[in-house]
């Protein structure tokens, strides 16, 4: 079997863990690898949550952006030339609720990917956070979506049935 496309979910980038450096150590191996697909959450962007934030996590925005932005200049550099999706996750989505609640004078002026520097990511795509968020991996049959149709126990029972095609997704951390 032919392993074509990577598929990341919820790296939370800065609080990524070694299985994310291993599952790169795992795609160098890969050599017929034509795209990754980052499906949702890649930054945790804890300055923007509405949740108790970690004495660390009083960073500022600018920061966590910095650190997403030289990560994916890594993923840049060691994949070069390969395309990569990014299925906006809830978590990158903090930064509009932020606005929204905080600031909703400014809602309109921030784009993440403008923040990520997409424009500047040859062969980089952005799929923005939503109930109609549905990634065609490729030509393949298979889809990605970075939250399930269906939540609770059976997340994934539910969203194999109320998706009727097969579906890859993350935000469940499982």
């Amino acid at each position: 079997m032919v392993i074509q496309f990577a598929t990341l979910n919820d790296i939370h980038f800065p609080y990524e863990g070694k299985c994310f450096y291993k599952a790169l150590d795992l795609m160098d191996g890969w050599p017929a690898l034509r795209g990754i697909y980052l499906n949702g959450d890649v930054a945790e962007i804890e300055s923007c949550s509405s949740h108790p934030k970690t004495p660390a996590a009083q960073n500022l925005l600018l920061h966590e952006l910095d650190y997403v932005n030289k990560k994916f200049d890594m993923i840049e550099r060691r994949y070069k030339g390969l395309p990569v999706d990014l299925i906006e996750g809830n978590h990158c989505y903090r930064v509009f609720r932020y606005i929204r609640d905080i600031a909703p004078q400014m809602w309109g002026m921030i784009h993440l990917p403008k923040l990520f520097r997409f424009e500047e990511r040859k062969g980089w795509r952005w799929t923005p956070y939503g109930p109609n968020q549905w990634v065609r991996c490729s030509k393949t049959k298979l889809w990605l979506r970075h939250e399930p149709l269906v939540m609770g126990n059976y997340c994934a029972r539910g969203t194999a049935v109320e998706s009727a095609v097969s579906v890859l997704f993350g935000h469940t951390h499982q």
